[in-house]
């Protein structure tokens, strides 16, 4: 009987011990998450990455490793710099969705603040934080600090920043903190090299050769103490914000040693990223490791230095490596955009993407559109660029100084010959999706709540001056040279943009205005967006179609909206602008509408109105005359004047007897503005044409050219004149003065910055004029084309203005489709702006 008890007791031990060592096995087996390293190399150029100097390889390390994995050679940067672009990897927007474009902004010159990384937005480390990961970051970048939003997922003491620190204190922070950690880790590693300035440790000084000879001005401006003077110096001109250099200049010799200077810096961060892959690998095979670089630097191609200011690709086109457990060795020649980290993890890592993530996975995903942009680290750069690349053909379209480039990458890497005189299709087609693109980006950051800006201290402004950001540049003049414009707006009631060029007996009628318009962006296509002074004023102050603000009349249809948030007058109070504030309203139209004035709220036109006759009144202020309104730097003064009409006939100008004295009274109010403190933005313009109207009964009588076609001139310091063709309205205006007055855009504005050019693109303008119930007409203008439809009625007529200009033939019954497909637009147009 023991036997058998002893028998059953061994097959008992058995079974359990063949059970617990199965157990045991299945855990081993069980797949174990990888770890993910993401090692970021500052301002490392495409092209180091197989070079070599005398005969030595600038990058061995890095340059194998594209053989190791996945080796991107067109791999691009969503901006030209590193915070836009960082924020861009982060959260996979861009930079219009996340809102992050600058540095420093200087609206308070003693105050500098820095844009902040939104917190409604989860970044990489809380995505990963939420399937497990424990985040390990070591950042050397000052653009980069908690303050500013960029440790959002990251504890406390799990983020380490030291400003500007060496790649080997970057490695050794790296493994002491990986090796604190618990479970599958993700390593996100800052390294500073070779970003300026460009000195690397002594050993590497000199790793290629001697340095060629150098003057002693050489030495002097190459001297780290210095360097940053001289960048600066550098850059200010290439921008054109001087016109000749405080500095001396480097010699052939200097400018060779500050290349062999930044390789040295690449081939000493080529040993310490070695040393940290080395290990890593060897602890734990089982990791990803991704490495790229968040933007190139530019050496005297173009006349600049650094980075930030520019599309072209030694700024864009950057280095990216992606290798690990299970990543076959591959050159991948298709374009991909670093927007899309995030999405390429999540990939490799099987976890859920995001449905907001604009960026696409490279390891399953490649080629496509290429987006980039750029507004410099600070505003007053005057940088505003934005690159499109698609199917090898890149458009760069340079809003500061307007211009449009079009490049075929292929047969001119270094983009030396443009084709954008010979292709207008493709540039008008490329133009479409990047304002398409720039529109989608701005509806989705306007559905997410932005952060403050973040007051700067006197230490991390010196942090980022340091590195050549924005905050106090050395060679940017003295703090009066970045105050705030002053703003000046003329508005006049009934001005056809006929008037500038009306002449008797050869003597141009309006002299000053006409001379004052070869000084300024002169519109020669506004339109306005309504016959109803107010409906058009307010559009002006909004950036609003009429339906969208909802003035759509003088009088007899639609109310005034309690509050206009967001329109010009309110937001230069609210943004902290420090603007003193009048407006001087002398038309019968507004002043119907005074009574707005008394109901609590955002003002759009300024905080200070007075009804009284205009321009006199506005004179006297600016001259000191008016003991009650005196004015300070900088001013917005908003003059509205009263309606100019006389007798005309349809087909004809008319030449109201009152336009001289108007011209003198104009001229000498922008002769006074320009005495003024401060350098001043004017604004003239006009609500319609002052062409009557002979024929009541006709509804396309209310919307001839004559009446809707008005003067827009446009006067901002540092832009030179220059005449645009293409059609625009009144609400272009408010979205061209914002990023020159330092206001935020917003999302819903209907009208388009001026300074994007649209060269040889067709664009809808639309109006359209209301009285009480029984006047209801709206018109849409595209090409030569005019559709004009009666929403009382139902009649409809075209005019082709090309061959018609005088619209006395109505081509709707003969073109019936172009009819209907313009009547579709404006009925599409009048649907979005009612929010439907």
């Amino acid at each position: 009987m023991k036997s058998r008890f002893l028998v059953l007791a061994i097959l008992l031990l058995a079974a359990f011990g063949l059970l617990a060592t199965a157990y045991f096995l299945s855990i081993d087996r069980a797949p174990k998450k990888p770890n993910v390293v993401f090692l970021l190399l500052d301002a490392l150029r495409y092209d180091r990455i197989g070079a070599e100097r005398n005969g030595k390889p600038v990058a061995p390390f890095l340059s194998a490793m594209a053989d190791e994995g996945r080796f991107f050679t067109q791999a691009y940067s969503p901006s030209s710099w590193t915070k836009p672009t960082m924020a861009s990897m982060f959260t996979s927007r861009y930079m219009d969705a996340h809102g992050v474009y600058y540095s420093a902004r200087f609206e308070t010159p003693e105050k500098p603040t820095s844009d902040v990384l939104s917190s409604s937005f989860e970044t990489l480390a809380e995505y990963l934080a939420a399937h497990g990961y424990d985040n390990v970051g070591v950042q050397t970048n000052a653009n980069l600090v908690r303050p500013l939003g960029f440790a959002q997922g990251f504890d406390e003491d799990r983020y380490t920043f030291q400003n500007g620190w060496s790649a080997d204190w970057v490695v050794d922070r790296a493994l002491e903190g990986v090796a604190n950690t618990q479970g599958p880790f993700h390593l996100y590693a800052h390294f500073m090299e070779p970003h300026a300035v460009y000195d690397p440790p002594p050993e590497y000084r000199e790793f290629f050769g001697p340095l060629p000879d150098l003057t002693d001005t050489d030495r002097e401006l190459l001297d780290p103490e210095n360097f940053m003077a001289f960048f600066f110096d550098q850059l200010d001109v290439a921008l054109g914000r001087k016109e000749h250099h405080a500095l001396p200049q480097l010699s052939a010799n200097g400018v060779e040693a500050v290349k062999m200077l930044y390789d040295g810096e690449i081939r000493y961060l080529d040993d310490q990223v070695r040393r940290l892959v080395t290990k890593l690998r060897e602890e734990d095979p089982n990791t990803l490791f991704i490495i790229s670089a968040d933007h190139g630097e530019e050496f005297w191609e173009r006349g600049g230095v650094g980075h930030g200011t520019t599309m072209y690709q030694e700024l864009v086109h950057v280095p990216l490596w992606v290798f690990g457990p299970g990543i076959a060795p591959a050159r991948v020649d298709k374009p991909v955009n670093l927007v899309g980290l995030l999405p390429t993890i999540a990939d490799y890592l099987a976890l859920p993407p995001r449905s907001h993530w604009q960026g696409t996975s490279w390891l399953s995903a490649a080629g496509g559109d290429i987006f980039s942009d750029t507004r410099g680290s600070y505003p007053e750069e005057g940088v505003n660029a934005e690159a499109l690349i698609r199917e090898g053909y890149k458009l760069i379209l340079d809003h500061a100084r307007g211009r449009t480039m079009l490049f075929q990458l292929a047969d001119d890497p270094g983009e030396r010959n443009d084709l954008a005189g010979r292709q207008p299709g493709r540039v008008r087609e490329m133009s479409r999706a990047l304002e398409t693109h720039r529109e989608v980006n701005l509806k989705l950051r306007g559905s997410v709540p932005q952060m403050e800006a973040s007051e700067l201290d006197e230490e991390m402004a010196e942090r980022l001056q340091a590195l050549g950001y924005g905050a106090a540049p050395v060679s940017a003049g003295p703090a009066g040279e970045r105050a705030s414009p002053n703003l000046l707006m003329i508005v006049v009631d009934g001005l056809s943009a006929d008037a500038l060029a009306a002449e008797e007996n050869n003597q141009p009628v309006m002299p000053r205005l006409k001379a004052f318009s070869e000084t300024a962006w002169n519109c020669v296509n506004a339109i306005t967006p309504s016959t109803s002074v107010s409906a058009a004023a307010f559009s002006l102050m909004t950036g609003l179609s009429p339906e969208s603000h909802g003035v759509v009349a003088d009088s007899g249809t639609g109310s005034l909206p309690p509050v206009f948030p967001g329109a010009l007058g309110d937001a230069l109070k609210t943004g902290g602008k420090g603007y003193w504030q009048m407006a001087v309203i002398g038309s019968r139209d507004l002043f119907r509408r005074q009574s707005f004035y008394t109901i609590p709220g955002p003002r759009p036109f300024a905080s200070k109105v007075i009804y009284a006759p205009a321009p006199e009144t506005a004179l006297n202020i600016l001259r000191g005359e008016d003991p009650e309104h005196i004015p300070q730097a900088p001013f917005f003064l908003y003059v509205h004047c009263g309606a100019i009409s006389s007798p005309g006939e349809d087909g004809a100008p008319a030449i109201p007897e009152s336009l001289p004295r108007l011209d003198a009274h104009l001229g000498a109010l922008l002769e006074q503005a320009d005495s003024f403190q401060g350098e001043t933005i004017v604004v003239v313009t006009a609500t319609g044409g002052g062409q009557p109207v002979t024929d009541s009964r006709s509804a396309f009588a209310r919307l001839r050219q004559g009446r809707i076609r008005v003067p827009l001139l446009l006067r901002i310091p540092g832009e030179p004149p220059r005449t645009i063709t293409s059609p625009v309205t009144l609400e272009d205006v408010l979205p061209t003065l914002a990023p020159r007055l330092g206001l935020e855009s917003n999302p819903r504005w209907s009208g388009s910055d001026l300074a994007r050019p649209r060269p040889d693109e067709s664009r809808a303008v639309f109006t359209q004029a209301r009285f009480g119930e029984k006047v209801h007409v709206e018109a849409i203008l595209l090409d030569d084309h005019k559709l004009i439809v009666d929403r009382t009625t139902g009649e409809i007529t075209l005019f082709n203005l090309a061959d018609d200009p005088h619209e006395m033939r109505n081509l709707a019954p003969e073109h019936e489709d172009l009819a209907a497909r313009l009547n579709a637009l404006l009925e599409e147009h009048h649907n979005k702006a009612l929010g439907k």
